[in-house]
């Protein structure tokens, strides 16, 4: 083994320190950190200032090699400015396990600056949340050191590499206007506090429990002018504002969006009126579809003496335009055969001032087996009556909700609520194992007529409700049943 002198360089001030209440240790020998396997550490080594040019070295006593430079995975860092350089090994194996020094070349002679014994084990003895911390000027930082059982009951300290000074468990003190407060919580962590923070407090400290530590780097940098936080704040009010506007367009984006799957999938229809003027319920496809139209005529309720122009799309086989009683200002499409390749988006649309405008879509889905379907598509009652309508959905819609929806003021029932309109009563009960709702409306009103949707989740199908005129009553009097009675005749029969 090459000969070296052992020698320990201290920068401590034992008057001052005492003064101050701070406790400064001399015994900076028998370190010991502890690795888990496979994991990595650094450390800074100090030395004097006036050794800034000489060569420093990595001693390892288990092989007798000194190294001064990074290879594999060992690095070497030299920082002249701070009188210090630091060592990291990444890696670590069991077979790193032993004495380590710190070393400098001083008149050709080693002099060792630190010692450290570092174990390799399965678990730390001790160990930080973050081995890297910063703040500013002025500000205060926050460090959480962790320790094994085995350690509860042995001396908790925070001390700094550069001077030695430490302070211990249990105890307030303050350096330069800073001020430093440890809380051990008894089990497994203590933790530092460190406020009021000045730039000569960054450096290198170590969180010691008994003489096993591990190594934290403390940066300050300087604190922000203030013309700096008056921007910072005024960049910070901006950001606010606009965030908070961003915020209500989203929440009123949200409720748009939410608003509109809730309510059946479409627009109210727009019938222009006027003199001289013609209103065209027309059905557009999309522009690339190259739809050819036709027309028929039918009479204007709101003006007799002008027509009303519905559209049949001539080159869609099976598909009709199919007029609607006058009076409900609607028209509707039938479609028959029809095949998958017929699903898309498809418009209802009438035409204001010479162009199309949009007054209903959809996204027709042709597939084997529909996601909701109903028992039966056209229904009637008479006024005062009741009707019942099933709606079916697939297992893939059991948990959606279900809706009963109205086309024309689109206003919606929702199962297992029972609402009441123009004293027709709407209940909604679910069957989820046999995949159907059924709708029970009574109560019937002739102003109930019209088209309504099974609604499950996103899918809908229609069903066109009829009200009649209550039939009247036939009276039977008690004179009638006697006259009837008057006429009965009688039998007997004997057995002979």
């Amino acid at each position: 083994m090459a000969a070296y002198a052992k020698t320990k360089i201290f920068y401590i001030s034992v008057g001052f320190w005492l003064i101050i209440g701070v406790e400064s240790y001399n015994g900076w020998s028998n370190h010991r950190l502890t690795i888990q396997a496979g994991g990595s550490f650094t450390i800074p080594c100090h030395y004097d200032e006036e050794y800034k040019q000489q060569k420093k070295y990595w001693f390892s006593e288990i092989d007798e090699i000194y190294k001064n430079t990074t290879e594999g995975n060992l690095s070497i860092i030299d920082y002249p400015d701070q009188s210090l350089f630091t060592v990291s090994m990444r890696n670590l194996q069991n077979e790193d396990t032993g004495p380590y020094d710190c070393v400098v070349d001083i008149e050709e002679i080693p002099t060792v600056t630190y010692e450290l014994y570092i174990k390799v084990q399965s678990a730390p003895d001790v160990s930080v949340v973050d081995s890297s911390v910063s703040g500013h000027e002025g500000g205060d930082i926050s460090v959480q050191c962790l320790y094994s059982s085995g350690h509860q009951n042995e001396v908790k300290r925070w001390c700094r590499y550069k001077d030695q000074s430490c302070y211990t468990v249990g105890r307030s003190n303050t350096s330069q206007s800073s001020s430093v407060q440890i809380s051990d919580d008894g089990r497994s962590s203590f933790s530092v506090l460190m406020t009021g923070l000045r730039l000569t407090d960054s450096g290198w400290y170590f969180c010691f429990v008994g003489q096993a530590l591990n190594p934290v780097h403390l940066t300050v940098t300087e604190a922000k002018p203030d013309k700096e936080k008056d921007i910072d704040d005024e960049l910070l009010t901006v950001w606010l504002q606009g965030s908070a506007v961003l915020l209500l367009l989203l929440i009123l984006v949200g409720v748009f969006i939410w608003r509109w799957r809730q309510r059946p999938k479409q627009d109210q229809h727009q019938i222009r009126k006027g003199n001289n003027s013609t209103a065209i319920d027309r059905i557009y496809s999309k522009p690339e579809d190259h739809v050819i139209y036709s027309t028929v005529n039918d009479e204007n309720p709101d003006n007799p003496n002008k027509d009303i122009i519905y559209s049949i799309i001539d080159n869609v086989p099976g598909s009709e335009v199919m007029k609607s009683p006058a009076a409900q200002s609607i028209f509707t499409v039938q479609w028959e055969n029809l095949q998958t390749s017929d699903s898309g988006y498809y418009w209802c649309a009438v035409e204001i001032r010479g162009a199309p405008d949009d007054g209903y879509y959809l996204y027709l889905t042709v597939q084997s087996a529909p996601d909701v379907s109903v028992v039966n598509s056209s229904v009637s009652g008479h006024e005062g009556g009741n009707i019942s309508v099933q709606c079916l959905y697939s297992s893939g819609y059991k948990n959606k909700v279900k809706q009963w929806c109205r086309y024309k003021d689109q206003s919606c029932y929702t199962v297992r609520r029972t609402n009441t309109s123009q004293n027709s009563s709407a209940q909604n009960s679910d069957d989820d194992g046999r995949r159907s709702f059924t709708v029970l409306m009574t109560g019937l009103r002739l102003t109930d007529s019209g088209w309504y949707f099974c609604s499950v989740g996103d899918q809908q199908v229609p069903v066109q409700l009829t009200v009649t005129e209550a039939k009247p009553e036939i009276m039977i009097t008690q004179a009638d049943t006697e006259e009837n009675t008057s006429h009965v005749e009688r039998f007997c029969l004997s057995q002979n």
